[in-house]
């Protein structure tokens, strides 16, 4: 309209009142947007105010043990640069260690050499440097390892733990690792009596390979009502540390044995109606095998009242009185072993007697568990 004249006729243009409608929608968003990012960096810069407070706060109720920490650190370091004399420190803790600790360890640790039939002469001899004291076993002016055997020298080291064990108030438990290697059947007997006894005011763990150990330290934890739980770890395959509740089948007692046996039963019904009767054959006769070794585990523990124990370095007479053995008892034993045995030993080839079934397996099994029934 710049060009135009004051008369000139103008014509007008008609404006879609939509844009219009865009055009504020369009302003009001970007008053919007321009908001929410003040609003936003006002809110994070607000939360930073508070982290930082709160960081004041915490800074605080730490900073005197902070300067307090630092200043002992300098203390550290300078005194780091001096030479003290220790001599009167050593002396002092010396004859501290001779009043108060020599004297009460010499005591227990006869005790327990008389305990473990471990008497040989053994002294105590201590030397102090540098602020600390030590001990030393002297045996006439030898040291133990130089004139006794390994399984004395054991013995002598076993007492030497138990003592150190016992000279402080606090009830803590203790491991053994193997303590029996290298040791006689008589003094392997004396350490399970005293392990047992120690068991009895503290916990005791023993980690052993040693079957015959193990079944003494059983033995004698029923007799003296102690508590006593083993747990076998092994090596299966290539995966070592297995851990299992249940002792290996040969250290299983008769209850154990007969759970093992009956866990056993539905593998051989599958192998029993499986594609490969010589897989089957072969299991059944391992099953057979070993509820004959059951059998054998009965007469020792249930008809001897394990009064005589195979490996057991004596008899134990109090047991005797509570043995049961009838002509009757005997015979039962007798037919029971015979069942197994009839497929444990090889057959001729002329025979071939086919493997017994899993229902006659079954049978067997109840057969031995009525003949234990009569000694609970």
């Amino acid at each position: 309209m710049k060009n135009k004249k004051w008369n000139d006729e103008i014509i007008a243009k008609e404006i879609s009142v939509k844009a219009f409608a865009a055009i504020k929608k369009s302003i009001q968003e970007n008053i919007l947007s321009f908001n929410e990012a003040e609003i936003s960096r006002k809110i994070k810069l607000t939360e930073k105010e508070i982290q930082e407070l709160k960081d004041r706060k915490k800074l605080a109720t730490l900073l005197p043990k902070i300067q307090e920490f630092i200043k002992q650190r300098k203390w550290a370091a300078k005194a780091n640069t001096k030479r003290f004399n220790t001599r009167k420190i050593t002396q002092q803790q010396k004859d501290l260690f001779s009043k108060f600790v020599t004297d009460e360890y010499v005591r227990i640790f006869n005790e327990e050499c008389d305990k473990l039939d471990a008497k040989f002469g053994i002294n105590i001899s201590q030397r102090a440097a540098k602020g600390n004291t030590l001990k030393q076993l002297v045996l006439a002016e030898w040291t133990p390892r130089e004139i006794l055997s390994e399984g004395e020298q054991r013995a002598i080291s076993l007492a030497d733990f138990l003592t150190e064990a016992q000279m402080g108030n606090k009830n803590k438990g203790i491991i053994f690792d193997d303590p029996v290697n290298s040791l006689d059947h008589i003094r392997r007997q004396t350490i399970a009596e005293r392990l047992v006894e120690e068991s009895k005011v503290r916990q005791v763990i023993v980690f052993t390979h040693d079957i015959t150990f193990l079944l003494a330290l059983q033995t004698l934890a029923e007799e003296e009502t102690v508590e006593c739980l083993v747990t076998t770890i092994r090596k299966i395959g290539k995966t070592p540390g297995v851990i299992n509740n249940s002792l290996p089948w040969i250290a299983s007692n008769v209850k154990e044995r007969v759970k093992k046996l009956n866990e056993a039963i539905p593998y051989l019904k599958k192998l029993e109606t499986g594609a490969d009767p010589d897989n089957y054959s072969e299991e059944a006769k391992k099953w057979c095998g070993l509820l004959r070794e059951t059998w054998e585990r009965a007469i020792e523990e249930l008809l001897f009242n394990d009064a005589i124990q195979r490996f057991s370095p004596g008899i134990q007479t109090k047991r005797i009185e509570k043995m049961k053995y009838t002509p009757s008892l005997y015979k039962e034993i007798e037919k029971g072993m015979a069942d197994c045995s009839n497929w444990v030993h090889d057959q001729a080839r002329a025979i071939n007697n086919p493997p017994p079934k899993v229902d006659k397996l079954e049978n067997f099994l109840f057969t031995f568990n009525e003949f234990v029934k009569k000694f609970r």
